[in-house]
């Protein structure tokens, strides 16, 4: 284990932490103590301290590296762009300078709704540097995701952009921007769009002249449906939104336009240790997505600290991390982690197996790229390629390869290492959270004895350990940590209970409060701790974490629908999936599901291969069941976004619950994976369901 090698991590956390500090971080004022844990769990790291990520990430870096390469884009169909540290640095300048002329202020919280761009790091970096508190949405969350952000978080400002490009198409972005505003009960009167579709031929000239096309709809037919545009909404410009309500006007800025006049000068803000530098929005097992916050100095700390042990970070790396700047790992390991290190950080626009499966391949091979940071999911998808095609590739700049977001399986595990490391990479499984920052279990690479599916043991100050339900260490049971560390989220954005009750339950210990992740795990003879995946409800498909009562609240909205239960299970590409028990109202509401009012053309316009559930179990006649999971689909993908999609859907007539009318999701969780029920069913109300379950499954 780490601590035995560095045993001052262990005995003497806040002096180790303290020490790191000063070495890597630069503090224009002093910080008066390391670790405050007075307001436990609210804790705060280098109390006092002026500090600010931007001038660690970016003016730190222009005297000894700034005509290095800082950022390579990558797209799709090959189009490229290089910006070094000094240019990197001039164009957060004029993007800062663009956001104090549009008001931004220290302490305003501006939401992101971007493609994995090069602008979005200049204006994420501008955020950091004016102190400014950002939010990025991912980019395939629907306007009902984007609505509940802005009502949670109330922007001053949204940014979005007009579109951006994934298999060869373009989509729009600004589009679900705008009818989030519609329905949404706070007031944004600016919005700021980038451009990225402004010249679509240029970027994409196999698309030819007119042939853009986004969701199979002409992009030049399009409405504009922006404040005064040619056919503006007349609900924007008449200020009033669906509801009724006087929102005022919203005025749209144009960054590509507005850019141009900005000054490349602009003073970054000091910021105290403890000042909120982003909130991040996570799917929360009630249905409401939580926002969790991160600070300055034990964030910049933590996440340039873990870049360098877990991925070896040399002077003159490449870096390539394929998580979107809407997720945690975007955020730390495809943006802030590198830059803070001085090295270089690619981002790719688009679908990883577009426009051929030997794209990831082409950009390695291209860019020479020395890491690569990955899920498993993506993994899956590429060993279903084949192992002859990354041979034809030279893949021998590699010397790290990292996995993220959900466990790993043996057989990607070993293609990965033995195909695409040719067994001389070292293979970094890494776990950790939204709510962590940064990583918490990972081997150092060319240093610790890997083995497959163990994220190995805890980081050096990370006192990780697996406990059973009283808080008590165990060789099984649930991963917790039982000290404060730099990064560890410091709340929930306006839910102070909710932070309490969410990660720290009443289970003390050493008159300390245990951080429970939501995970389980358990120690091989080793002392390996291997995380075996999600105790509460929370499905984690292909990385995307989703809350079971979002997807259940979304599904029984349908007006067919009585009830609903979804669990998760098992997938082989996706690590998990969703599995729908739906109840309908009346037995024979499938006669509701004509060709009026659900259209071969409103199916058409959502077919996606990679979103088909793949099973369907009912004796309904006729394919009406089939358009009910259109229905189902589409609901989702509103409400959520189309990576949330029900695989397997199974038409029940009850739902097993408990005599209080509790569903119990352990039998159904059991059921859907065709195993053995082995838990208690003593208070199990309606035992005949089960079996009725059981015949539609075919058992």
């Amino acid at each position: 284990m780490y601590d035995t090698k560095n045993p001052k991590s262990k005995e003497n956390p806040e002096n180790f932490f303290g020490d790191l500090a000063k070495e890597n971080l630069t503090f224009f004022e002093d910080f008066t103590s390391v670790l405050d844990e007075s307001d436990y769990p609210k804790v705060k790291w280098f109390s006092g301290g002026k500090i600010n990520i931007c001038y660690e990430a970016v003016d730190k870096n222009l005297k000894e590296n700034g005509d290095k390469i800082a950022l390579i884009f990558e797209a799709e169909n090959g189009e490229n762009e290089k910006v070094t540290y000094k240019e990197l640095s001039k164009k957060v300048n004029k993007s800062a300078n663009l956001l104090k002329s549009l008001g931004i202020k220290k302490g305003d919280t501006i939401i992101f709704y971007m493609p994995q761009i090069l602008e979005s790091v200049y204006l994420m970096l501008a955020c950091l540097r004016i102190g400014a508190i950002h939010s990025i949405v991912f980019g395939g969350f629907s306007s009902e995701s984007i609505k509940d952000r802005i009502d949670d978080l109330k922007p001053k400002l949204i940014i979005t952009a007009d579109g951006a490009y994934r298999k060869g198409k373009a989509y729009f972005l600004k589009e679900k921007v705008d009818e989030a505003l519609e329905k949404s009960e706070h007031k944004v009167d600016k919005v700021l769009v980038v451009e990225r579709l402004r010249n679509p031929t240029q970027c994409h000239p196999e698309l030819g002249s007119g042939s853009l096309h986004i969701n199979e709809t002409p992009y030049k037919e399009i409405p504009d449906r922006s404040p005064g545009g040619q056919n503006g909404g007349k609900k924007e410009d008449s200020g009033i939104n669906s509801k009724g309500q006087n929102r005022g006007q919203i005025k749209e800025i144009y960054y590509n336009k507005e850019i141009e006049s900005q000054s490349e000068e602009c003073d970054f803000e000091l910021m105290d240790s403890e000042d909120i530098s982003f909130v991040l929005y996570t799917s929360g097992s009630t249905g409401k997505p939580k926002g969790i916050v991160h600070t300055t100095a034990g964030y910049a700390l933590w996440t340039k600290i873990t870049s360098k042990w877990v991925f070896d970070m040399q002077e003159n790396d490449v870096f390539f991390s394929s998580a979107d700047i809407g997720w945690i790992t975007g955020h730390s390991y495809t943006v802030y982690g590198p830059l803070l290190n001085g090295i270089t950080t690619l981002l790719y626009e688009g679908n990883p197996l577009y426009p051929d499966d030997g794209r990831i391949w082409e950009i390695i091979e291209k860019h020479k790229v020395n890491t690569f940071y990955t899920a498993p999911t993506l993994i899956r998808m590429l060993h279903k390629t084949g192992a002859e095609l990354p041979k034809k590739y030279n893949l021998r700049s590699l010397k790290i390869l990292g996995t993220v977001g959900e466990p790993i399986d043996f057989d990607a595990w070993n293609w990965f290492y033995n195909v695409v490391g040719n067994k001389k990479c070292s293979l970094v499984d890494t776990y950790w959270q939204t709510e962590t920052g940064g990583h918490i279990l990972a081997p150092l690479p060319f240093a610790t004895p890997l083995k497959q599916r163990s994220a190995t043991f805890p980081l050096p100050g990370i006192a990780g350990e697996i406990v059973d339900e009283d808080g008590n260490p165990s060789k099984k049971g649930f991963f917790v940590i039982s000290k404060p560390w730099p990064s560890m989220a410091r709340g929930i954005w306006g839910d102070e209970k909710r932070f309490k009750e969410t990660y720290f339950s009443e289970i003390f210990r050493e008159k300390k409060t245990l951080y429970f992740s939501g995970d389980g795990g358990y120690y091989d003879e080793d002392n390996y701790i291997f995380i075996t995946g999600r105790v509460d409800d929370i499905v984690n498909i292909s990385g995307h974490r989703i809350g079971i009562a979002e997807v259940e609240s979304a599904i029984s909205e349908l007006p067919e629908i009585a009830e609903c239960s979804v669990v998760g299970v098992p997938d082989e590409i996706t690590g998990e999936s969703l599995f729908a028990y739906v109840v309908l109202k009346n037995k024979n509401c499938h006669s509701e599901f004509s060709s009026e009012s659900f259209s071969k053309k409103n199916v058409n316009q959502v077919k996606d291969p990679e979103t088909i559930p793949n099973q369907v179990e009912d004796d309904i006649p006729g394919g009406h069941l089939e358009e009910l999971q259109e229905k189902i689909k589409l609901k989702l993908r509103e409400n959520i976004g189309a990576f949330a999609y029900v695989k397997n859907l199974v038409v029940v007539p009850g739902l097993p619950k408990t005599r209080s009318g509790k569903i119990m999701r352990r039998i159904l969780r059991s059921l859907a994976k065709k195993e053995e029920i082995t838990s208690d069913i003593s208070t199990l109300e309606n035992r005949e369901v089960i079996e009725e379950i059981r015949k539609k499954r075919g058992e």
